[in-house]
């Protein structure tokens, strides 16, 4: 998660950028990673062999109310339009493997909500 310095004056100071990201990326990874919101054993494309390694990059352009909110919108947003392509194994004589892009599925959809 990177907040520029133009999304808010907040973070012309690069100490107060690093500890936001710094707990906005912690947060994401506690939510996300949560077997409630994913099963990360969708992600195993051979057990023992071959995963998806999922990657999220969030730009924040505008840091007006709570950052931490818009993220987790965004990214839960983005995982719901996640589609795995299909694997073949040419190796394989099973024939097994998927055989169509598979959506990601997500258990819950998180929801951060701040109180002031």
């Amino acid at each position: 998660v990177n907040f520029s310095p133009f999304c808010s004056s907040a973070f012309r100071d690069h100490r107060s950028t690093s500890q936001t990201s710094s707990f906005v990326t912690s947060s994401l990874t506690a939510i996300f990673e949560s077997p409630q919101v994913m099963d990360l054993t969708d992600l195993c494309v051979k057990p023992g062999e071959l995963v998806w390694c999922l990657e999220v990059s969030v730009e924040c352009v505008e840091y007006d109310g709570s950052g931490l909110d818009a993220v987790v919108l965004a990214v839960t947003t983005a995982l719901e339009d996640v589609r795995l392509p299909p694997i073949h194994d040419p190796t394989a004589n099973d024939n097994q493997g998927r055989s169509s892009a598979t959506q990601l599925q997500l258990g819950v959809r998180p929801v951060a909500i701040t109180l002031v």
